[in-house]
């Protein structure tokens, strides 16, 4: 398999007549060391004492590696690592619609994977789609219903918010009321429990 690599054409490189020619022998066993060195950019789970140059003799590429080419572990000083990671208690502040919330779910639970307690605070309406994937939950102010029909009207920017305030001067006092709700609300999340927890 490694064979294979050495030969591929993947592995080319431009001439200086324009024509593309092989790399040579050395190149390619300097891209093999240097993807010896990838593991040391794995996430590590939290709470481990995690020494990256350690690891990496361990993973399969590098065996694979290891039996052509020797891995200069010099070569990815600046990338070994030799530290406890500590676990860390997350919160992550979502202000908007169902599908703005979907994404910072999915990165919830790959830092819930790698051992770090994951909260997502949000509106009300998206508590099922966030504790529905085993995350922790907490109640953010605001209605994103009337902030997406804010952003339609204005066009989401400074020149659509200056016209919607001279049109009609209360919209921009009911904008201000409901942002100072949201900030309020987000001390909460970082700080107590979750209002409908039975913890």
């Amino acid at each position: 398999m490694m064979e294979d690599l050495l030969a591929s054409p993947l592995l080319a490189k431009d001439g200086d007549d324009g024509t593309t020619e092989s790399a040579s022998h050395s190149e390619r066993s300097d891209l093999l060391r240097r993807q010896a060195c990838r593991p040391f950019r794995q996430i590590a789970r939290a709470g481990s004492n995690y020494n990256f140059s350690q690891r990496s003799m361990s993973l399969p590429v590098s065996e694979h590696v290891s039996s052509l080419v020797s891995v200069d572990e010099e070569r990815c000083e600046d990338e070994e690592l030799d530290f406890i990671l500590p676990k860390l208690n997350i919160c992550i502040l979502v202000v908007g619609t169902h599908g703005d919330v979907l994404p910072f779910c999915a990165l919830g639970k790959e830092l819930q994977a790698t051992g770090h307690r994951v909260r997502i605070a949000s509106h009300e309406v998206h508590r099922r789609t966030v504790t529905s994937r085993e995350l922790e939950f907490y109640p953010l102010a605001g209605d994103p219903k009337q902030l997406s029909q804010w952003t339609v009207l204005t066009g989401g920017n400074i020149a659509g918010e200056i016209r919607s305030g001279v049109h009609d001067p209360s919209v921009l006092m009911e904008k201000d009321q409901m942002l100072k709700q949201i900030i309020q609300s987000t001390w909460g999340a970082v700080s107590g429990p979750d209002p409908l927890s039975p913890y």
